[in-house]
């Protein structure tokens, strides 16, 4: 059985979805077995996609810490079935990975045909089923193993480590209720950040929408126009005159430049489809 000092250090990797973005944020969170917190590191990853493990790649590639003896990952399939391979991660970590999971299942197979099709079904379902057996585990200072309390059972598969071992190693790390402490703690800040980034959104927002209040102001909606009609102004400014034009007043430019209103129609729907964030990169 491997022997566990307060000391001993393992890596925890969770991830926070934004819905909204189809981006994921993955957390690694470097704890001791005393709780203490000692390193983060963050990479993001596409919700449905297939680079879940290269992100988390990144993230143990960022840490390089050789003192790292364990590696937690919370779920092996996060951000809508982006799979994890914990074998290449274990690989990668060249330590013990295990993925602990807190509900009961019987299994990702009949929900990937579901939603996957082709290619993209047979690459989830190769790759789901390369993972190791999944375990059960009671955490619970007075229960046994016959204990079917769900607040304190989870759920695990392990890769480079016994069953058993894994145990021990769960147990060590997971001082209170269900959660291993080096995922509870990613999870947070996982969180975190993506409310970080939201808020940097948000700010984005408010700029573009305050640098274009002051340039409708000098720039009135005929002048923008005229603007637009002279063959020589470049893309980026036109792309800039048309978000400076209210949508109220989509009907009524098409009016005005109705000779070209194909082409006026297809640069509209271009620049009002742009992100924020590249807005604010061309009014820069």
């Amino acid at each position: 059985m491997p022997t566990i000092k307060s000391g001993t250090r393992a890596l925890g990797i969770a991830e926070s979805t934004a819905e909204h973005t189809g981006e994921c944020i993955f957390c690694g969170a470097v704890v001791r077995q005393d709780r203490v917190t000692d390193g983060f590191a963050f990479a993001t990853a596409t919700v449905g996609g297939v680079d879940a493990t290269p992100a988390i790649r990144t993230i143990i590639d960022e840490l390089c810490r050789p003192d790292i003896q364990y590696v937690f990952v919370s779920g092996v399939a996060p951000a809508w079935f982006n799979l994890i391979d914990v074998s290449s991660l274990a690989h990668t970590a060249e330590c013990p990975v295990i993925a602990v999971s807190y509900e009961r299942s019987t299994g990702l197979e009949s929900a990937l045909r579901e939603h996957f099709e082709g290619d993209a079904l047979e690459q989830r379902l190769t790759q789901y089923r390369k993972l190791p057996d999944r375990e059960r585990l009671v955490i619970s200072v007075d229960s046994s193993e016959s204990d079917m309390n769900d607040h304190h059972t989870l759920f695990f598969r392990a890769v480079e480590i016994d069953t058993q071992a894994a145990k021990t190693i769960i147990r060590a790390y997971t001082p209170v209720g269900g959660r291993p402490e080096p995922v509870r703690v990613a999870r947070q800040a996982a969180r975190g950040a993506r409310q970080w980034n939201r808020w940097g959104e948000l700010w984005c927002v408010s700029v573009i929408n305050h640098r274009l209040t002051v340039m409708r102001k000098f720039l009135p909606f005929r002048s923008v126009v005229c603007l637009l009609m002279i063959p020589t102004v470049k893309m980026p400014a036109r792309i800039i005159l048309m978000r400076l034009i209210h949508p109220g007043r989509q009907r009524q430019l098409m009016e005005l430049m109705s000779p070209h209103a194909n082409a006026v129609e297809v640069l509209w729907n271009h620049a009002h489809k742009l992100s924020m964030e590249s807005v604010l990169l061309t009014l820069s």
